[in-house]
């Protein structure tokens, strides 16, 4: 199916121009790259198993995914991000449960997330989205449901965290209340990365590679 959608794609920009060109298949060049994002680690380990110069592996995969990324971004992102906007979430009410006004509920990226702007088609989102955490300090965005690796977002964003126990001191029953709602709506998050991690070790393994190249990856 992945290589349905992108065989035109590739066949129109993939291995074209002046150069030297590849000997390799696009299909085939495309589940040596399903390769190296399921395994990720040194580049040399890989092309040994496909027994292809270390040299030319890199280059062809890295060129492959230069042509690919952006495609598959705007294919199955930034569709997926216009057709479930925020409005979307609200009026469908398929929102977090205990914190409706968060947009993301972040484990290891950060992106933040304004408001829509523009005129909406019902109050009911402007006023879900002000009875949340936050509102008085960040009016104008979404909330980020994060967990406690993100203590101090909130002094930039409007970032809603669980509380940590202070040195010689036990949280209140509010304060673990709160952080059991926000344990609540962050499951999903939660389970979807450990998904990830599992399948791809590009996602559990520290990013060693091109720092220049991590957006086409992430």
């Amino acid at each position: 199916r992945l290589w349905n959608s992108i065989r035109a794609h590739a066949a129109d920009h993939w291995n074209v121009g002046r150069g030297r060109k590849s000997k390799q298949q696009p299909k085939d060049v495309l589940f040596m790259f399903l390769v190296v994002l399921k395994h990720c680690g040194k580049w040399d380990v890989v092309a040994n198993v496909l027994r292809i110069k270390t040299g030319t592996f890199q280059k062809m995969i890295l060129s492959f995914a230069e042509v690919v990324s952006p495609y598959l971004y705007e294919k199955y992102v930034v569709s997926a991000a216009g057709k479930f906007t925020m409005e979307a979430l609200v009026l469908g009410d398929n929102t977090f449960h205990n914190y409706p006004s968060a947009r993301y509920a972040p484990d290891v990226t950060f992106q933040q997330s304004n408001m829509p702007t523009g005129q909406t088609s019902s109050s009911r989102l402007q006023s879900r989205a002000d009875e949340g955490p936050l509102t008085t300090e960040h009016p104008d965005s979404w909330a980020v449901l994060a967990d406690k690796g993100y203590q101090g977002l909130a002094a930039d964003f409007r970032a809603i965290t669980p509380f940590k126990k202070q040195p010689l001191r036990e949280l209140t029953l509010e304060q673990m209340e709160t952080n059991d709602r926000i344990a609540h709506d962050r499951v999903l998050v939660e389970n979807y990365f450990g998904r990830l991690c599992t399948l791809w070790a590009m996602c559990s393994d520290k990013y060693r590679w091109d720092e220049g190249n991590y957006d086409m990856f992430f």
